[in-house]
């Protein structure tokens, strides 16, 4: 479930001010921030700060990854093939209107606050977003491989698009109306390219994570949408057995596992032409569709017609009569639940 970044236990005020205002407070800061930024604008790199860290030129810095509290705002920067950020520790930072391209990212963004930014063919890797925001952002041809995460992290005006994701990304997330999560591509871009293509099997786990995040924004319509994805997935991918797939597709068909509430009323207009076929085998067509239709909706028109009917008709009649009283109620039942839910 999502919880206010401030509830968050990990969260501390004094830490965020503590990092944040080291750069800024400070004639020293600044200039610290301005090399390091520097050194971002020429690739980073795998142990980017490594060597001027352990010969005590970086100040403040507790540790060679740590960046924590730094700003990067309006750049636009394109990185080399290899690692970019390894084990960066990008905690309380902020990213606003900044373009990454081509950049590799094994970094930790823990309470890392991202604005009007936009990633381009870059490769998340053991990354991990715990307890912030991203705000009119957006991730286009990006990879997502080995164990990367969004968690409790509040998504406003987000894009996914053209991203190979073959895992579940996000946990405890909310997703506003405007953030859209696109498929994920077969086969990642740059980070082994021939690999089996995106795992079938983890499309529930995917699906669910955004589900979870639309309903938590209070987007029951984006809930349902995604909730049912991740039932058509599980069925064709996680079923365990033959006989709980049939199941699977069952519900699917007629329920629409109990957020389609137009199946039992197609259901319904189907079994209605099947009763109206098999009856005009007996009784000119007006008949055949008063028996049917009142045997559909229980209301009993032209019953008198059955008199004259062997007990194979009157069975029809009678299964007619059972099938429609069920899938009326399913209809109802559907319609309610997705209609009053609709407006909790």
């Amino acid at each position: 479930m999502f919880t206010a970044v401030h509830l968050l236990p990990l969260y501390d005020d004094a830490d965020h001010a503590k990092y944040r205002d080291r750069w800024l407070h400070s004639a020293s800061g600044q200039a610290l921030h301005d090399k390091i930024m520097e050194m971002i604008r020429h690739g980073a790199g795998e142990d980017f700060l490594q060597w001027e860290f352990e010969a005590g030129q970086l100040g403040f810095l507790e540790n060679m990854w740590d960046l924590k509290g730094f700003q990067i705002q309006s750049e636009t920067l394109t990185f080399p093939d290899g690692d970019s950020f390894e084990a960066i520790q990008f905690w309380y930072a902020e990213f606003w209107h900044t373009t990454f391209r081509n950049a590799v990212f094994a970094a930790k963004f823990r309470f890392a606050h991202f604005y009007g930014c936009t990633f381009i063919n870059c490769i998340f890797s053991f990354a991990g977003f715990y307890g912030a925001a991203l705000e009119q952002t957006h991730f286009i041809n990006c990879e997502f491989v080995e164990s990367n995460n969004f968690t409790n992290y509040d998504l406003k005006t987000v894009e996914f698009k053209d991203c190979y994701m073959p895992n579940r990304l996000f946990y405890d997330c909310r997703f506003d109306e405007t953030t859209i999560v696109g498929d994920s591509v077969a086969r990642p871009y740059r980070m082994n390219p021939t690999d089996d293509p995106c795992p079938k099997h983890e499309l529930t786990n995917i699906y669910k994570g955004i589900k979870e995040a639309y309903v938590a924004g209070d987007l029951p319509h984006m809930g349902r949408r995604y909730f049912y994805r991740q039932r058509h997935a599980a069925t064709r991918h996680n079923s365990q057995t033959r006989g709980q797939a049939i199941r699977g597709h069952i519900e699917e068909l007629i329920a629409g596992y109990g957020v389609r509430p137009l199946r039992p009323l197609i259901a319904m207009a189907l079994g209605l032409a099947v009763s109206i076929g098999v009856f005009l085998t007996a009784v000119p067509f007006t008949d055949a569709f008063l028996l049917s239709a009142g045997a559909l909706f229980t209301f009993g028109a032209n019953t008198e017609a059955l008199k004259a009917l062997g007990f194979g008709y009157k069975a029809i009649y009678v299964l007619t009569a059972f099938f429609g009283l069920s899938f009326t109620t399913l209809f109802i039942t559907l319609l309610a639940h997705v209609s009053f839910r609709e407006r909790l």
